[in-house]
């Protein structure tokens, strides 16, 4: 996994990104890291559980590979607004995707820009929740 090549060099020694890794594969959400292209370079293990992928298939893979294509129009707007406007840090939009088994579920995706030393461009943080619940419970009222 490469993503140190997306982090600023200074911001981590291996042993406080061996423990970061250690936490984060804790979280219930999904959590990954893109390069400057969209793809994948880190991935914990709720992001691994959802996408029904091993981790190191999905190191490698565009973030966009398992997005309905309406969803993929959403992130890819998201993505060229946060990394060209300097001021916005991070970005909130809901997709879906199909699950490892076809089922169509809604997504929560918590985006964040990673920039380097000099302030340019270089990937995203996302943190996943499934919302698919929270979004039938709506559509059930309405």
């Amino acid at each position: 996994m490469d993503v140190k090549k997306v982090l600023p060099e200074k911001l981590f020694t291996e042993t406080h990104f061996e423990q970061l890794t250690s936490i984060l594969d804790l979280l219930a959400d999904a959590v990954y890291v893109t390069d400057q292209e969209g793809t994948i370079r880190y991935v914990n293990r709720a992001q691994v559980q959802i996408a029904g992928y091993s981790r190191e298939d999905l190191v490698g893979m565009n973030a966009l590979t398992f997005l309905t294509e309406p969803s993929q129009r959403r992130a890819i707007r998201a993505f060229f607004e946060l990394r060209e406007n300097k001021n916005e840090k991070r970005r909130r939009f809901q997709f879906e995707a199909r699950s490892p088994d076809g089922e169509l579920k809604s997504y929560e995706n918590h985006l964040a820009v990673l920039r380097d030393e000099n302030g340019e461009f270089s990937g995203t943080l996302g943190v996943i929740r499934d919302v698919t619940g929270r979004e039938y419970r709506r559509q059930s009222r309405d």
